[in-house]
């Protein structure tokens, strides 16, 4: 009865292992101040760039795709992809942040290595001295990175330093190491 049992149970997580998808490859989430010293009122303007990378035979991707603006995410077509304030709730609502609705547009794609990406941008004012962390969470991730549960987060200081608000750091490429 034991060994049934047990059986059973690793028969049943093994399966579970198994239907975990491996479409998520990666992204980023940053964010910037427009002007980073027209700090005289009380907000202050931030775009945040959200850019995320999947599987080609999950999302594929073309001229006509990238042309057109098509919308482009993992939760197609039953709803938007959000970006969400995680910090306390005194925080998030003094800062001034909104949840934002972020239909990935696809930007990129490459056959040749099997992946396709989308970027997002928007543009918020918020309050100066505002400290928050902001994500986009989602599961399935590439099997490359072993879990199955993910979080892009970003942390946002907009403290004045100097007469300057920083940015978070940025990557100018995103690099793939492909192995043969």
């Amino acid at each position: 009865m034991y060994c049934s049992l047990l059986f059973k149970l690793c028969v049943f997580f093994r399966v579970i292992n198994i239907v975990q998808a491996d479409h998520y490859k990666g992204g980023t989430l940053s964010w910037k101040v427009v002007n980073p010293t027209a700090i005289s009122g009380p907000t202050v303007d931030i775009i945040i760039t959200e850019r995320h990378s999947w599987s080609y035979d999950r999302y594929p991707c073309n001229a006509t795709t990238i042309n057109t603006f098509d919308v482009y995410n993992d939760t197609q077509p039953s709803k938007p992809a959000t970006l969400t304030c995680i910090s306390s709730s005194a925080a998030c609502s003094a800062s001034n942040f909104s949840t934002i609705n972020a239909p990935l547009a696809c930007t990129d794609v490459s056959t040749y290595y099997q992946i396709s990406t989308g970027s997002y941008f928007t543009q918020q004012s918020l309050a100066i001295n505002s400290i928050i962390d902001i994500a986009s969470r989602g599961a399935s991730w590439a099997i490359e990175t072993h879990t199955n549960a993910w979080s892009l987060v970003t942390h946002m200081d907009l403290t004045p330093i100097d007469g300057k608000i920083n940015s978070s750091p940025g990557l100018l490429y995103f690099f793939f190491y492909v192995s043969r």
